[in-house]
């Protein structure tokens, strides 16, 4: 059992104190929880929502018996009551004419199994792999403009080798430069459709199933456009987005993208929240649980 296992199914463990995911979760010292629900910066009730959602997505992939021993002592889903831990533990064990003792082992278990399912990312079905992070820091105030990336990603199949990286190219450019910095190397081609470039990354040794591994690339480009966006083609858990303008030449407005649509991109019409530069010309966002089909991200014009 690896250490994050071990880890997150503690802080499950601690979900169960008093009345459970009846009360907010916010006090609680679940570190890793939080990290893999996206929930770092979240506030009370949507740091509860979040783990809700993470709960419901990850429970399929456990039995039945052990789903409503989840439910009961973590105290969620549409049969939450007003009792605390020992009076859920008591009626289990006398529902299921067990020891306490027992149910509490059983419990135990489950939530090691719902701890595998989560980090696994095992809702993503049909996926090879799903990207646990994406954190970029894109420069501006360089040139040619770079876009340092660095990507966690889960394996969901044994022997993962090869992962693929999409760039979108402004119309009729030359293609980016890729540098690998750490933790995989490029193959030598590069595939061009239309305006995207795909390349594929080959990683250092083959991923076991669940295994996480992290990798980090420079992308060079003379021919940025008013926007850096992910558009994600599989499962992205968080995206983390730092732009570092020219401090001489900030944009007149910087705006947040937050699933939408790529024809509003080209409308270049503020979406959602703007955002000011600091002293630095620095603007960040971070979003969670992206959907395919939208983009997310940071315009300016």
């Amino acid at each position: 059992m690896t250490d994050r296992i071990v880890a997150l199914t503690e802080d499950l463990k601690r979900l169960q104190r008093g009345r459970g995911l009846l009360d907010a979760p916010d006090d609680l010292d679940i570190p890793l929880l939080r990290e893999v629900c996206d929930a770092q910066a979240a506030g009370r009730d949507n740091l509860r929502d979040l783990i809700f959602e993470v709960l419901e997505r990850a429970l399929p992939s456990l039995t039945d018996d052990s789903a409503h021993l989840v439910r009961t002592m973590l105290n969620f889903g549409p049969n939450q009551r007003e009792s605390n831990t020992t009076q859920r533990l008591a009626d289990l064990a006398k529902s299921q004419n067990y020891s306490e003792r027992t149910v509490r082992r059983n419990t135990n278990a489950a939530l090691c199994d719902l701890a595998k399912a989560i980090l696994s990312g095992s809702w993503a079905t049909g996926e090879k792999w799903s990207v646990a992070v994406l954190d970029v820091l894109l420069r501006l105030d360089v040139s040619p403009a770079e876009a340092h990336e660095r990507r966690t990603i889960i394996a969901h199949e044994p022997g993962l080798r090869e992962v693929t990286n999409s760039v979108d190219i402004p119309g009729g450019q030359r293609p980016p430069d890729l540098e690998i910095l750490y933790g995989a190397m490029a193959r030598p081609r590069s595939e061009q459709t239309g305006c995207n470039m795909r390349t594929s990354i080959l990683l250092p040794e083959p991923l076991e199933r669940d295994q996480w591994h992290t990798y980090a690339q420079i992308v060079r480009t003379e021919s940025l456009a008013n926007h850096y966006v992910c558009a994600p083609v599989r499962r992205h858990r968080r995206f983390v987005l730092r732009v570092r303008f020219d401090a001489r030449r900030k944009p007149d407005r910087v705006w947040r993208l937050d699933a939408v649509h790529v024809r509003r991109i080209d409308e270049c019409v503020p979406t959602g929240e703007l955002l000011t530069p600091d002293a630095a010309g620095e603007v960040a966002t971070v979003f969670g649980a992206l959907s395919s089909g939208f983009c997310y991200g940071i315009q300016w014009d």
